[in-house]
């Protein structure tokens, strides 16, 4: 699972403005990140984790779903 969320962000980080950041935290209780844009358009991304594999991925980007959100805090670098 380790891997695979590892070549997500790397694969994710690629298509990335400059400027983007990234938070690792627990998203609806799994594993996942926060992305934030420079514009602040905000992204989640959740891993389901089974017997240490990543059974699914979760993704959400519709703003009224993620207004609860702050858009920049404690910023993982992107490059």
């Amino acid at each position: 699972a380790d891997r695979v969320a590892r070549f997500t962000i790397g694969a994710v980080k690629k298509g990335l403005p400059d400027g983007t950041t990234m938070r690792f935290r627990l998203v609806n209780g799994l594993p996942g990140l926060i992305v934030c844009s420079p514009d602040g358009h905000l992204q989640t991304v959740a891993f389901e984790i089974e017997e240490n594999r990543i059974r699914r991925i979760y993704s959400v980007s519709n703003p009224d779903k993620l207004k609860h959100l702050t858009p920049r805090e404690e910023p993982l670098p992107t490059s």
